[in-house]
This record gives C-alpha cells, sequence and structure tokens, in this order.
C-alpha cells in the first residue's frame, strides 16, 4: 500500500482537517546471523529491513489519542491524561507504553493526535514487528512534539523497557536497537550487554536477502527460551569452576572450549554452550567477510548457523529446517538460515537476484507440500537511497514507490545544486528526456532546449560536486537507418530524426566531460520497453500513449476504436516497421547493473539493450490477436516522418561486459526449422561422445545410451544427421563450450558465468563416464596385472578426459623456476583456482557441517550435481584403499599443481589432527605406492592448509625442491641404530629421517613430533603455549612429508611450524610478513613448504604492469602512486629494483627481471615461516633442540 492509499485511508477514517498530516516510517530488522548469543555475552549481526511500519498522524484539536491500524481490527481510545493508567492486553499497549516512558524521560505528549498504523511485517515471525512500532511511535512523538534530546540508543532503550515492563514481555535490546539504529548498506555488530556497536558493511550486490515466513505461529513465552538459557547458565558455572575469569560463554574460543567441553557432562547442556561460542566466533568471521566483500563465505556462514541451531541448540522446528533445505537446493542461494527465537517464524536466504523469482516459487511449492502451510516470502531490494528530480510533464507521482521527490526542471540550476548539497550522491540514471519522434520533427527547438541543454546543466553540476558516475538512458535511434542488423556499438551513427539527434549529442557530451572532468557514464541504447513487473508497480504509462504494445492491447480491450500502422511498403517482409523489444523489468535492471559496472571502476561504455530479435509491427498485432484471442481493427496510415524501417540491436555486448541479462524480453514466435545453435549442439553432442568412446571413458555398448542421456538434457527428440568430423580432440572442452552456451541460450543455467557453466560441464560429463563401481574394478585389475604405477596412469588419464582435472585453465598457469641459495624454487600464478585468505582458512575449524555434502572432500561428492557455493562432482571417480585398517579415498586434485597431484581423504568427515596415526598411515601409503611422496598440512590455523574440517593428505609423482636440498647436519641416536636425523639445508626448519625401516622411522618421527609439540625457546620467540583465561592454547605443529629413497628406503621430512602472533606480526610470527603481502598473504602450505609457489591469479597482471614500469612507462609509474591504484601495493618495490637495475630495461628483460626477484622473494617468504632462521643464533638454538631429544652429531 502506497502513501497516498493510506492517507486516503487516514481520512477515510478520521476525516478531513485543517491539520497537516505528517508520515512517519521505521524499518523491520533480521539478525543475519549470531542467534541465541545475545544472553552469553556474544554479538549479535542485525540489520534493518526496507519493509517496516509506516505511520500516518494528524494533531487534533482536542486530547484524545485514537490509535488504528491497518493490520488490527482493535482500536484504542484515551486521552493524554490518562497514559499509562491502563493496559488493554491489545497492540494498542506497544505505543502507549513507549509514550509511558517518553515522559519518564520528560517529553511530554501535550496533544492529542490521530494515529493509524500499517505494518509491513508479519506479527510473531521474528522480524521486530513489536519494535518497529515501539521506536516509530518514540520517533513521532518527539519529533511532534519539538523534542530533540532523547538520540537513537536512548530510544532503542526505552523502547525495550516499554516492552519489558509495559507490555510484559522479556525482550533483549536487539530488536529496538536494530531498528533504531540501522543504515542503508550495513549490518550492526552490537555486543547487546554492553551496546557497543559498529556498523559493518552489507553490500549484497547481485544477491537479495529473502525473508521467508513459515506460518507456523511462535512467541517467546510459549518457546523453551527459559530452559536454553538456564541450560547455558549451567554451563557457565561449570567452566566458571576452570575459568575463574570467565564471565560470559561467547568469550571463550572455540579453541578452548574444545580443551574443556569434557568437564560439562550433561550432553545437552554440553551442546548448548557449543552453540554460543561457535555461534559468537561465526558472527566475527562473518563481520571479517562482508567487510571483504565475500558474500560466498559468509553464506557458508549462514548455513552453518543454521545446522548449530538446529542440533546443538535445538530451537529450530520441522518447517524451519523444510525451508532452510529448500532454500539451499536453488542453485543461487549462498545461504539460508532460521532468524529470531526459532520454533517457527522466518528464515533469511541470500540469493542471487537472478534465481529469486525460481526461489519464491519452487520454495514456496515444496514448503507447501511438505508442511501443508503457506510460505510468505519477502524479497529486500538493494539498499539505495533513492532521490528523484522530475518536473512531471510526463512522469506520475503515484510510480514514485520510495525515495525522496524534488520537483522541478533539470534546467534550473538554483535546485541542482540544492539538491546535490543536501544528498550524498554516489551516481546519477540520467532518464530525462523528450521522447516523441513526431513531435521533434516539428518542434526541434523544444528538444534541443530540453534534452541537450538539461544534459549540459545536469554534468556541470555533477562536476561541481566531484559525482563521476552516471548511467545515460538513450536510444537506438542514435543509429539511424542501419548498415546491417542486428546492429551494433560500433556501427555508424547517422539519426534520422531530431528525437535521435539530441540524444547522439548528450552522449557526446558524456564522452568529452569523461575525457576532460574524467566523469565516467554507461549509455544505455535501446528501442521500445514493453511489459509490465508481476507486482504491477513497474510498467508503462504514457500520456498520451505513444508505444506500439500498449496501443494494441487498449485496442483490443475496446479502449481505442482501432490501431494505426503507419506505412506497409517498408522494405520488410510484410512491409511495416521492424523493432526491437525491452522489458521493463529488464530495462530497470539493466541500468541497476550498469551502475554497478561503474562502481567496479569500469570505464565509461556505450551498450545496447534488447532481445536481439526483430519483430514488426504487423507480427505484434497477430501475435497480440493469438495471446488475447481478441479482434484488433487496423486502419492503414502513411509512413511518419524519420521512421527508420528496420532497428534491431545486438545485446551480446551488454551481457558479457555488463552482466546484463535481458531474459523477460520476448514476444511470442516460434520456428519449425532447427537453428544453426542447434544444429551445432546436436554436432557436439556426437562429437563428445566419439571422445568418450577415443578416450575410453565409455565402451562401444555404452554410445546409443550415451547420446540418448545427451539429446534428453538438450531437449532433442533425434540426433545429429549430418557427417560427423572424426577430428581427435585433446580435450573435450571446445565442444563442452558449445553445448553450454546453448545450454545457456535454452535456459538449462541461469547465467553465463564459470560457476553456473562448470555445473553443467560436470552433469555433461558425468553421463559420458563409467559408474564409480565399474572405474575401481578397472582400477583393481590394472593393478594386479600390470602394477600399481600403471593403474594410477589410467586412473589420473580418466581424470583428465572426463574434465574433472580442468587442464584447459591449467594450461593457463604462469609458471617458471629460480634458482636461489635452497635450489631451484618453482613459481606458478593460478588462473585456474580461486586464492583463499587466512582468515578464511583459519574460519574454517568454525564451520560445523553446513549442508550436504559436507565438505568438498566428503565421499558424497562423488555424482553430486553442485550448486552455486559448491562445485558440482558428477565426473569425479574416486578409488577406496586401506591405511592401517582404516578406510581412505584416493582421487587427484581438479588444480593439479603437479604431476599426478593426489589427494587422500579419511572415509569419515573428521577435522584434522596430526598424532602417531598420522605417519603411520603416510608410511602406509608409500608402502603401497612407492612412486608417489605423501604430506599432510599442519593441523592448527594459520600454518595449516586451505580445510582443515576434514583429514586428508596429498600426494604425486614430482620431484619438489625439499628432496634434493642437501644436510647441513647429520645426528645420531643411540636408540635408533638403523637411523639418521639430518639439518635440511631449507629456508624452513626441516627435520630429515631416514631409514630403511618404517617402524624405526614411525618410532623416532612420532618422537621428534612429540618433543616439538611441548618445546619452547624464548630466546628465538618460539613458544608452545600460550595462556588464555587460564587454559593452556598450543601453538607447535609439523608439516610432515614422507616418501621412498633412491635405494628403497624411507625419508620422512618434519618441518617444524608455530602459529603465534603478536602485535608486530597479527598475521602470524612464521608466516609471510606484510613487506611480502603485495605478493603472497595466504597460508604456507603442504606445497609451498616443499618449495613450489602458488601465487594468487591477481598477480599475473600485476606482475606484467610493473615490468612495464620498470621498462619505462612513466605514466603507469605516475598513475600507481594514488593509495587505491591497484599497483601501488607493488609500487616501493618498482623503486627499489629501478634504483638497483635502472630505468633503462626494455620488456622481456623486465619481465626476466620480474620472475627473478618473485623467486628470491619466495625464498624469503619461506624464511619468515622457517622458526630457527639462518643466522648463528637460529642455528644454534635449532641444534639445541636436536640435542634435547638425545640426539648427537
Amino acid at each position: 500500500m502506497n502513501i497516498n492509499e493510506l492517507k486516503q485511508k487516514f481520512i477515510d477514517k478520521y476525516g478531513e482537517s485543517g491539520a497537516d498530516i505528517r508520515v512517519f516510517h521505521a524499518p523491520g530488522r533480521v539478525n543475519l546471523i549470531g542467534e541465541h548469543i545475545d544472553y552469553n555475552g556474544g554479538y549479535v549481526l542485525p540489520a534493518a529491513l526496507e519493509f517496516g511500519t509506516t505511520l500516518i498522524i494528524r494533531e487534533r484539536e482536542d486530547n484524545k489519542l485514537q490509535l488504528a491500524s491497518t493490520n488490527m481490527p482493535y482500536e484504542g481510545t484515551l486521552d493524554t491524561s490518562s497514559i499509562g493508567k491502563e493496559k488493554t492486553g491489545e497492540w494498542t499497549d506497544y505505543p502507549v507504553g513507549v509514550m509511558v516512558e517518553l515522559q519518564g524521560k520528560g517529553v511530554k505528549v501535550t496533544k492529542g493526535y490521530d494515529f493509524l498504523y500499517h505494518g509491513e511485517i508479519p506479527n510473531g515471525a521474528g522480524l521486530s514487528s513489536s519494535a518497529s512500532l515501539e521506536v516509530l511511535t518514540g520517533y513521532a512523538i518527539q519529533s511532534l512534539e519539538g523534542v530533540k534530546d532523547i538520540d537513537t540508543v536512548q530510544l532503542a532503550l526505552l523502547s525495550q523497557k516499554a516492552e519489558n515492563e509495559f507490555v510484559g514481555v522479556n525482550c533483549g535490546i536487539m530488536d529496538q536497537f536494530a531498528v533504531a539504529n540501522g543504515a542503508e548498506d550495513h549490518a550492526i555488530l552490537l555486543m547487546c550487554d554492553t551496546l557497543e556497536y559498529e556498523k559493518v558493511p552489507f553490500r549484497t550486490g547481485a544477491y537479495k536477502l529473502v525473508i521467508g515466513n513459515t506460518n507456523k505461529r511462535r512467541g517467546l513465552v510459549d518457546s523453551a527460551y527459559n530452559e536454553r538459557r538456564s541450560q547455558c547458565e549451567q554451563a557457565l558455572a561449570i567452566l566458571k569452576e576452570q575459568l575463574p575469569a570467565l564471565n560470559y560463554l561467547a568469550q571463550l574460543t572455540p579453541e578452548q572450549f574444545i580443551t574443556l567441553q569434557d568437564h560439562i557432562k550433561d550432553e545437552k547442556v554440553r551442546q548448548r554452550a557449543q552453540h554460543v561460542v561457535e555461534e559468537n566466533a561465526r558472527v566475527l568471521a562473518s563481520v571479517d567477510a562482508l567487510r571483504d566483500n565475500d558474500l560466498e563465505t559468509f553464506g557458508k556462514l549462514m548455513n552453518a548457523s543454521h545446522e548449530s541451531l538446529r542440533y546443538l541448540y535445538e530451537v529450530s522446528c520441522e518447517e524451519l529446517d523444510v525451508m532452510v533445505e529448500e532454500a539451499q537446493r536453488i542453485p543461487g542461494t549462498l545461504g539460508a538460515r532460521m532468524t529470531g527465537a526459532g520454533f517457527g517464524g522466518c528464515t533469511v536466504s541470500l540469493v542471487h537476484e537472478d534465481d529469486v523469482e525460481r526461489f519464491v516459487t519452487e520454495v514456496g511449492a515444496a514448503y507447501e507440500a511438505r508442511t501443508s502451510l503457506k510460505g510468505e516470502f519477502y524479497v529486500c531490494g538493494r539498499g539505495e537511497e533513492v532521490v528523484v528530480l522530475d518536473n512531471l510533464q510526463t512522469g506520475h507521482r503515484e510510480a514514485l514507490l520510495g525515495g525522496k521527490l524534488y520537483e522541478g526542471d533539470l534546467r534550473d540550476k538554483e535546485l541542482l545544486a540544492k539538491l546535490f548539497a543536501e544528498n550524498s550522491i554516489d551516481a546519477v540514471i540520467h532518464f530525462a528526456a523528450n521522447s516523441l519522434v513526431g513531435e521533434s520533427m516539428k518542434d526541434p527547438v523544444k528538444y534541443y532546449d530540453n534534452n541537450v541543454f538539461g544534459t549540459l546543466c545536469l554534468l556541470e553540476a555533477m562536476n561541481a560536486v566531484n559525482v563521476r558516475r552516471i548511467v545515460f538512458s538513450s536510444t537506438a535511434a542514435t543509429y539511424g537507418e542501419p548498415e546491417k542488423v542486428p546492429i551494433e556499438e560500433s556501427d555508424r551513427t547517422e539519426p534520422t530524426n531530431v528525437y535521435g539527434e539530441t540524444k547522439l549529442m548528450m552522449e557526446r557530451m558524456m564522452s568529452w566531460f569523461d575525457k576532460v572532468q574524467d566523469i565516467k557514464y554507461v549509455s544505455l541504447r535501446y528501442f521500445n520497453a514493453a511489459g509490465a513487473h508481476d507486482s504491477g508497480k513497474i510498467g508503462e504509462d504514457h500520456q498520451p500513449e505513444s508505444h506500439l504494445i500498449p496501443l494494441v492491447l487498449q485496442t483490443a480491450l475496446k479502449q481505442r476504436p482501432h490501431i494505426a500502422v503507419f506505412g506497409d511498403d517498408y522494405a520488410t517482409e510484410d512491409g511495416t516497421c521492424v523493432r526491437d523489444y525491452i522489458h521493463v523489468s529488464d530495462l530497470a535492471d539493466a541500468h541497476l547493473r550498469a551502475v554497478d559496472y561503474l562502481r567496479k571502476g569500469e570505464n565509461s561504455n556505450v551498450l545496447n539493450l534488447g532481445n536481439g530479435q526483430g519483430f514488426s509491427v504487423k507480427q505484434v498485432i497477430e501475435t497480440a490477436k493469438k495471446v488475447t484471442g481478441l479482434d484488433i481493427p487496423v486502419v492503414q496510415e502513411p509512413r511518419r516522418a524519420g521512421d527508420p524501417a528496420v532497428l534491431v540491436a545486438s545485446s551480446a555486448k551488454a551481457r558479457s561486459e555488463a552482466n546484463i541479462d535481458m531474459s523477460q524480453t520476448h514476444i511470442a514466435a516460434g520456428a519449425t526449422e532447427r537453428t544453426p545453435e542447434q544444429q551445432e549442439a546436436l554436432h557436439a553432442i556426437e562429437r563428445l561422445v566419439a571422445f568418450a568412446l577415443q578416450n575410453k571413458l565409455i565402451e562401444e555398448s555404452d554410445r546409443d545410451y550415451s547420446r540418448n542421456l545427451l539429446l534428453e538434457q538438450f531437449g532433442f527428440s533425434e540426433p545429429y544427421a549430418g557427417v560427423l568430423n572424426e577430428t581427435v580432440l585433446d580435450g573435450p572442452q571446445p565442444l563442452l563450450d558449445t553445448l553450454i552456451d546453448y545450454g545457456f541460450e535454452i535456459g538449462l543455467i541461469p547465467e553465463n558465468t564459470d560457476t553456473y557453466r562448470d555445473l553443467l560441464d560436470a552433469k555433461i560429463m558425468g553421463q559420458l563416464m563409467a559408474r564409480p563401481s565399474e572405474v575401481v574394478r578397472a582400477f583393481r585389475h590394472t593393478e594386479q596385472t600390470e602394477g600399481i604405477e600403471a593403474a594410477t596412469s589410467q586412473f589420473y588419464e580418466l581424470s583428465i578426459h572426463s574434465n574433472y582435472i580442468r587442464m584447459d585453465r591449467i594450461s593457463k598457469n604462469v609458471y617458471w623456476t629460480q634458482e636461489t641459495a635452497y635450489g631451484d624454487m618453482e613459481i606458478t600464478i593460478n588462473l585456474s583456482k580461486p586464492e583463499k585468505s587466512p582468515k578464511e582458512i583459519a574460519m574454517a575449524k568454525l564451520l560445523p557441517p553446513p549442508v550436504y555434502p559436507k565438505c568438498q572432500l566428503c565421499r558424497e561428492n562423488v555424482g553430486y550435481a553442485g550448486r552455486v557455493n559448491h562445485p558440482a562432482r558428477q565426473n569425479l571417480r574416486v578409488i577406496p584403499l586401506e591405511l592401517n585398517g582404516e578406510p581412505w579415498f584416493f582421487q587427484y586434485s581438479p588444480y593439479v599443481y603437479y604431476n599426478e597431484h593426489c589427494i587422500i581423504f579419511h572415509h569419515d568427515h573428521v577435522p584434522m589432527k596430526l598424532t602417531k596415526d598420522t605417519l603411520r598411515r603416510l608410511l602406509a601409503f608409500v608402502g603401497e605406492y612407492p612412486h608417489y611422496f605423501i604430506g599432510s598440512n599442519a593441523d592448527l590455523p594459520i600454518v595449516g592448509g586451505s580445510i582443515l574440517t576434514h583429514d586428508h593428505f596429498q600426494g604425486g609423482r614430482h620431484t619438489f625442491a625439499i628432496q634434493n636440498a642437501k644436510p647441513e647436519a647429520v645426528f645420531r641416536h643411540p636408540g635408533s641404530p638403523g637411523l639418521t636425523l639430518s639439518l635440511v639445508k631449507w629456508p624452513m626448519s626441516v627435520l630429515r629421517l631416514a631409514s630403511h625401516d618404517p617402524a624405526e622411522l614411525l618410532e623416532a618421527g612420532n618422537a621428534v613430533y612429540e618433543a616439538w609439540k611441548v618445546y619452547s625457546d624464548s630466546t628465538v620467540e618460539i613458544e608452545a603455549f600460550s595462556e588464555v583465561y587460564g587454559e593452556l592454547i598450543p601453538h607447535n605443529t609439523v608439516t610432515p612429508i614422507v616418501r621412498r629413497s633412491a635405494d628403497g628406503g624411507y625419508e620422512m621430512d618434519l618441518v617444524l611450524r608455530n602459529n603465534r602472533t603478536n602485535d608486530e606480526h597479527p598475521e602470524g610470527i612464521f608466516h609471510p610478513h606484510r613487506e611480502m603481502h603485495h605478493l603472497k598473504k595466504e597460508n604456507i602450505g603442504l606445497i609451498e613448504v616443499m618449495g613450489l609457489a602458488i601465487l594468487p591469479g591477481r598477480l599475473k597482471e600485476e606482475l606484467d604492469s610493473i615490468a612495464d614500469i620498470l621498462a619505462g612507462d612513466t605514466k603507469l609509474a605516475e598513475a600507481a602512486k594514488a593509495s587505491e591504484h591497484v599497483l601501488n601495493k607493488h609500487l616501493g618495490w618498482a623503486e627499489e629494483l629501478i634504483e638497483r637495475f635502472g630505468p633503462n630495461l626494455n620488456k622481456e628483460q623486465a619481465v626476466t627481471l620480474v620472475q627473478q626477484e618473485v623467486g628470491l622473494k619466495f625464498a624469503k617468504i619461506l624464511e619468515h615461516a622457517g622458526v630457527y632462521k639462518y643466522d648463528e643464533s637460529g642455528r644454534q638454538a635449532f641444534r639445541r633442540f636436536v640435542a634435547s631429544m638425545g640426539y648427537t652429531e
């Protein structure tokens, strides 16, 4: 219900009056994460919602207060002198309670008022309908009474007090605080106990928050809230005996809780405490993710939060679980969880905007089918603050659904200056223009004055206040008669009418303002807007109507006597003009995506919009007849001046460069013949089947079966009938690209991105492979008949040909070697896999199993279809194996950083924990697979790998630099006569144990590990433990590596690790130091430890640009001095290289130098990660540790 409708309802109820009608609004709120920890000393992360509660209020001439609501039948009436004297038990107690508290603060209600409340928030759903009502009332009353002494924090507190004391509901402060202090594009990190808070950026970009109301009613009084709170108090009392300084459960870290949890004997009480501790850690991890704009990680934390609330805190219910499960099945859902107290109420999901419609439809239908309840869904918008300038000559005030309106003209420079002065404008969308072709040819002065001069005034005003982004709603009439169809943005622009000419002049002005003033613009050229949003809020309402489709439909509805067709003698198929169309929803979305495009720092651009198909006037009329079943009278008229025959534009550039989709733009039409795209797709299917046969993915008897699976998947009833090109391919990717392009066109994937393409890619290849059991049988057969090396080689080839190992992407990685004092280091710039930050890696330990599969290493991934935040694995196959009688699995890494890069993972989803059994398993593996090495990441954050939640190892067939590193000293132990221990000359601290007896090596290796875990040496900053709340937190661990030696013996490298931090090195004392972060800031994991640097993909272009600077690009060097420039972080390094090597290198020399220096810096990074440094004190300390274990040199 819009404001005008609400005002009319107000007048209908209370009548006319000379007093002003005032309008106030307060948002609702949703808690993004951090449930049931506010009363345990934890953080919460609520955000204000755009939908909330609106109050229409007007002063009366008497002292009566009349309260009514559009949502509730009960109405209350009282006198200002009787405020608070009586409670009714109705909804009116909430605003009255606020008035009571206001009076306690000295804000007297001195006048009578008529109130009409309208709530968009479902009551009792956990979205703070009551808090919104309370804060709204408090704000309105103090505003109307002329009091401004109460700030938003005080307003929240008095609203909470009103609900606690007057209404009688024992609520916390979070709801009122979030409503009173919410800000657009931000969430609030709040400590409810102290009211310390921070606004955290929350820009969802292409994702939207979707609130799902289960319509399962619940309330705090009826819930088990008090029981949960009591259980938490029990847990705190038990743990306080161990940690007297502990005041709240949420003060514990997850690591501390693990060490203390056994003191809590009651399983339920222990589970409640575990939820509190881990949920608080998830809140803090969420804040880090949102600051980094990492929505994928935030979504995973949402999923984990729900699992914890469901299984540990047990405040979910069947209805909430069903809605969350169905939400997580939608490919575009990053995360979903219950929100609020639980036992009913709402869920909150983060959903890609392209999947929202599908989400609402499919989740709603599945929820109703499974629960017999009808869910409701509320889609939150972009969170933009909108300011509108319109003279309302052709616009409508009623169409303004939100935002602030300045009624006036663009040519009014004073008004423009006022608008920019009063609002913090980030970007401008410029729609304003007269737009009637016929009128423009009769009155050109009007068009040059309004369109061109108005735009000049706007650009001047933007430049004056440093607003540097504008999206211009242009027209494809700028092209005039096209040279070819479809029109591309680079085609000639020669308008045939004044309207098109003025729009082109406006574009040219923007181009010069870009060159001279750096105002970036996107000009969107399109033809005819059509259609309406399903909600009815966006559509066409022209006065007079001038667009073809509305005119045709008005004629069908007898609102017009006929439709005029101007010209039937054009050089087109039926003689009438051909035009392109764009749906109004697609048009609105395109303008918003263009704003996002500019916010990313992209350059100015001109983009065509539309569906790229032409429809003649007669086609539109005939389609309307078929769809409506109504007669549409037509009158033929002469041509209009300035109308080109055909205007159809290609929108490929808009799709590829700005991710603009026109999926709702279509006009009913059909074709009986196969298109070229269909023929190409059928040909690709046939060639893919042939590829699978050639590479032994399937057998001849599988050919028809596999072909039919693919035909059905892509909607074909018959196979390719032409001659098959039997060219042998190195890989399937070219064929897959053709098929996936076609799949996107027919809607098999909602978005043409790598993520969605990969989901379809894996599904296609999964249908061209043997079943997992057949792959295992083939592996065992080859192992028995030809040996283990032949079996692994065969399995490796299968993983490549099935496209599980993406050789097309891996081949793009940049690779080189660099000679160092420690050997030849290997460097690769990873372009095949996104990098992870240390915070993400450490955070992985906080995640309880989120959804199925629990993680990317679980055996359940085999055949899994994937989702937008989890890769598809239909083309994954794994080999079961036993390590010391335990079930493990063997597979290859999809990223293969080196030859036959394999992963060995545990049968169960158990976290990594280094023990003696770990070393035993490593030795057992190389006993069975002697041609492979194997190693494990360390098991502590900062020094561990990227996945700590599932126990696994990595191995392969590759000789790393560490293997060739020479011993600098050799030691022996009297208890191990057949064993040697060497200090290896390596930038990190490596002990190499060697023996022909694996049992002897196991005992010696474990003894070193156990000794290191508790070893401290303050002279070199090695501390095995630190004390937090009286508990010892471990810091020492190892990265173990095992291989067979050339003489058949066994070698075990134990790389000593420590994960302490301090003020100087908050990311880790033995971690890449900050001066290296411009190259590498991620954890040093197993692969880097061995001498292979895996650098993030961003460095490819950045290092090439540094080489340009070294080769004399002074303009780039100057630009890099800007703090926001992508090269700024490298600038000090570049200047150092110029000082050392001079400014006159050629590009080839510069590239070589940069690679050499990166290799040397990698060696330095490994030195940073080494616990014993390569100086006299470091080597002495290293020897002291060895001697402490009884070894002698």
